[in-house]
């Protein structure tokens, strides 16, 4: 996540919002960890992302500053998982391939 904003404090934050970002992170799972480790716990984690059709086509690149990725529907709660949150709400785009969705950092 220190490539892109640098979030100071550990279990600080109510709300993180990541929108159209995780498809830029060469390590998407580093930056989605270090989202996890800032938000409170009971804090909430938004998260969207470009998907790819069913067919498994990509959405078209848009590779500023990069593009490498792009996450299939059934990866959504992956991805929450591994912010250390858990799912309340996704929605496929309704434009383009891609979802938008809200967790809640657990406990555990």
């Amino acid at each position: 996540m220190s490539q892109y904003v640098t979030l100071k404090r550990k279990d600080y934050y109510d709300v993180v919002v990541c929108l159209e970002t995780l498809e830029h992170a060469g390590n998407f799972w580093n930056l989605l960890s270090d989202i996890g480790d800032k938000v409170k716990y009971g804090g909430f984690v938004l998260l969207s992302a470009r998907g790819a059709t069913p067919d498994g086509r990509s959405t078209i690149e848009h590779n500023f500053p990069r593009d490498y990725w792009r996450f299939m529907p059934q990866s959504v709660p992956h991805l929450f998982k591994l912010a250390g949150c858990k799912v309340l709400e996704t929605m496929q785009d309704p434009l383009l391939p891609g979802f938008m969705g809200i967790g809640v950092r657990n406990a555990w």
